[in-house]
């Protein structure tokens, strides 16, 4: 059964309501959605995922669980304008300690040749107070070169310094990879 046909049930509810002698508990159906994600990611049908989408707005679903998934899914689909959306409709508590997703994000970007996006992207995951790791500075420092943003790239490497990764080799070869391209010029630190 493809992803779009398991909300395409009439009228199916984003909870139900139980009741036990003496209180009323809600039984969420988020892992449900959690699950038809996952399958619209594996079978990367555009189509599907809108489907998905639109019973998600009408039923005013805003999980951050499942708006993560669904930036996820737009994401794997190179929709990265829709992702980016439903990314910064994820509140900011959850939003700020998913350093993944953030991730996700700029490496969508850059792989894309997006590359002012995915360090504008870094700069606000910065001033949020999400901590970059060492999967973050490799595709910021692609995004740099990209642009030839040697001033970008610096203060790149000096966060990454800050935060002690600079010894990474996933790091460390994407410090290579941009200092590189402007060797002779002076801009080796």
């Amino acid at each position: 059964m493809s992803c779009a046909n398991l909300v395409r049930r009439p009228h199916t509810p984003l909870f139900s309501s139980t009741t036990i002698p003496g209180r009323t508990t809600l039984t969420h159906f988020y892992d449900l959605y959690v699950s038809i994600l996952g399958r619209c990611i594996e079978s990367k049908s555009l189509k599907e995922a809108k489907t998905v989408h639109q019973h998600l707005l009408k039923n005013s679903n805003d999980n951050p669980i499942v708006l993560d998934k669904l930036t996820r899914l737009y994401i794997s689909l190179n929709e990265l304008e829709v992702a980016r959306r439903v990314f910064d409709e994820i509140p900011n508590p959850e939003r700020k300690n998913n350093v993944i997703l953030w991730n996700q994000l700029i490496r969508a970007y850059a792989w894309k040749g997006l590359f002012g996006r995915a360090i504008d992207l870094y700069y606000e995951m910065v001033e949020s107070g999400v901590i970059p790791n060492k999967y973050t500075y490799p595709f910021v420092l692609k995004a740099c070169s990209g642009l030839q943003a040697v001033e970008d790239g610096k203060m790149v490497h000096d966060q990454a310094r800050r935060n002690g990764l600079v010894s990474d080799a996933y790091i460390s070869t994407a410090l290579v990879d941009f200092y590189a391209k402007y060797a002779g010029r002076g801009v080796i630190p």
